[in-house]
């Protein structure tokens, strides 16, 4: 699932440093102002993790997003979407650094929030199943990744439609479904 508007904002040549440098401000901004963390500073950090993301940081990239669910945890409880998100930006720096395991469990834990949330069929969901798949792959868990990718594409094929670019894409990436 795509990690976060500004992505596309700073695309082209220096954009992971105008990305940084804008997060940073807002970090520094929010650290002055502030009586304590709130859900802007769990934002700001997630953002800044996506940035060590795109740079290939991914140790830096989980210790950011880490903090960010620590924040959103103690702010909106364990069982908000936030949260969830934060789950899975964990879990993605965490497969990035082949650590499959933890990564799953995360991303199971994050599509639990998110079903919770939202019983009906949801492209959030979908999306942070579609990672889960990308974790199961590299453990040997084929049938599993294969079974969750299915569901993904027919998720996104009844939601947003058999040619949007989101199911496409899916179907693009996994042809063997």
């Amino acid at each position: 699932g795509g990690r976060n508007a500004w992505g596309g904002v700073f695309r082209g040549p220096g954009g992971t440093e105008r990305a940084d440098s804008t997060f940073k401000s807002g970090l520094a901004l929010e650290a002055s102002s502030s009586g304590g963390p709130d859900t802007l500073l769990g934002s700001l950090l997630d953002n800044r993790g996506s940035v060590e993301h795109a740079r290939g940081q991914p140790a830096e990239a989980e210790r950011l997003h880490r903090q960010a669910l620590t924040i959103r945890r103690g702010l909106l409880g364990e069982h908000n979407d936030k949260v969830a998100f934060s789950m899975n930006n964990v879990a993605v720096s965490l497969g990035e650094q082949n650590k499959w395991a933890a990564a799953e469990s995360l991303h199971r834990a994050a599509i639990t929030i998110l079903k919770t949330n939202h019983p009906e069929p949801s492209t959030m969901v979908a999306d942070a199943e579609d990672a889960l798949a990308t974790a199961l792959d590299p453990q040997g868990k084929n049938a599993a990744a294969a079974s969750t990718y299915v569901e993904v594409i027919a998720l996104r094929r009844t939601r947003l439609g058999p040619q949007h670019p989101m199911s496409a894409r899916t179907l693009a990436n996994h042809p063997w479904c």
